[in-house]
């Protein structure tokens, strides 16, 4: 099982908040190889209504898996609001499923994980029978 966290990241906070106003959220999953972090920042919240829009950014180390707080050259704060484990249960370049216990508990899918794309809650049936 890979370790994931959902941060609330405020940058409203920050001395970049003129760049990036506002609040955003990002999911972070562990790598297979554990060096590091898939990360995608998403433009709401996923729990309340099972989708996100998601922009895939770069790596992030695993610290943040464990971290809130300041986040280095005034980019505003992070808070976690979700944590627990996942399978990957399909990974192709198009598309990336998992079933995750802990905060977001569920079959996820990440249309277009690579790029701009969606995060949507799927029925459990279709995450294990991809």
């Amino acid at each position: 099982m890979l370790r994931y966290v959902l941060l609330e990241h405020d940058t409203r906070s920050g001395s970049a908040a003129d760049a990036d106003p506002g609040v955003h959220w990002d999911l972070l999953i562990q790598r297979p190889d554990a060096e590091s972090l898939w990360t995608w920042r998403l433009d709401r919240d996923p729990r309340p209504e099972g989708c996100a829009q998601t922009e895939r950014i770069a790596d992030h180390r695993p610290l943040y898996l464990e971290y809130e707080g300041p986040i280095s050259g005034g980019r505003g704060r992070v808070r976690r609001v979700a944590a627990g484990e996942l399978r990957v249960t399909e990974a192709t370049v198009g598309r990336l499923r998992f079933a995750a216990v802990g905060g977001l508990a569920g079959a996820w899918e990440i249309e277009a994980p690579g790029a701009a794309g969606r995060l949507a809650r799927i029925p459990d049936s279709d995450a294990v029978n991809s």
